[in-house]
């Protein structure tokens, strides 16, 4: 039997037994870690597109490679996506997810972020960024009101 099939036969045996190869432990030690899994709903709605472009943007600077995963808002999609990124050894996930909850990103081990979402994990890796619409609104009726006085002045 070839060395090849030997490899997949115990590739196989492993996955039906449950275990997620470490990539990302095998990456450390070569020092190439350095890849951004990023998962989005999708492209079509304008705000997913834009925190696509900024963080393609950004990571573009970098020698990061980046990896994009749609689920499409589907539960069952995402968690296939992450069981991907857990084999393929990313070193972080940006996320924006539809789990109500976030189990399987803190098994993963890896920094995530998960965007527009209050945070019920308590994962030292696990943290969220979200918007205040709050304050966006107070600053924009602000700006309303100092606009609208200042036109009424002149």
């Amino acid at each position: 039997m070839s060395v090849w099939k030997k490899i997949r036969r115990v590739e196989q045996a492993a996955k039906e037994l449950g275990f997620v190869m470490n990539v990302r432990a095998k990456r450390l030690r070569k020092g190439s870690a350095r890849k951004v899994g990023l998962i989005l709903p999708s492209l079509m709605l304008h705000k997913y597109n834009e925190i696509y472009k900024g963080i393609e943007f950004e990571i573009a600077k970098t020698e990061f490679e980046f990896d994009v995963y749609f689920s499409n808002g589907n539960r069952e999609i995402e968690l296939n996506i992450i069981e991907k990124i857990a084999s393929s050894g990313a070193s972080c996930v940006i996320a924006y997810s539809v789990l109500k909850r976030l189990e399987e990103y803190e098994a993963l081990d890896i920094p995530v972020m998960i965007l527009n979402r209050d945070l019920t994990s308590t994962h030292p890796l696990v943290h969220s960024i979200s918007f205040d619409y709050r304050a966006l609104g107070n600053a924009l009726a602000r700006q309303v009101i100092r606009t609208t006085v200042a036109t009424l002045l002149l």
